[in-house]
């Protein structure tokens, strides 16, 4: 069965603005541990703040997030 699953690009924008997460939580006024936990997508930002990285990274909201399909063996 496939579903599909969210995934947060944060990590692949960072690289490619070349930025670290310390530099970018300090610009979008969150902490360092937040940036990382995105990174890792360990947690999801709020809409706040997914509004606040797409204003920096001059993106939509649909460039940030991606849904890819996820398959399950059953």
């Amino acid at each position: 069965m496939k579903k599909k699953k969210l995934k947060f690009l944060i990590k692949e924008f960072l690289k490619k603005e070349e930025i670290n997460a310390p530099a970018f939580a300090k610009k979008i006024k969150v902490s360092k541990q937040c940036v990382y936990a995105w990174e890792q997508n360990l947690n999801f930002p709020s809409l706040n703040n997914v509004e606040k990285i797409c204003n920096k990274f001059n993106c939509s909201i649909n460039e940030l997030l991606e849904l890819q399909e996820e398959s399950n063996n059953v």
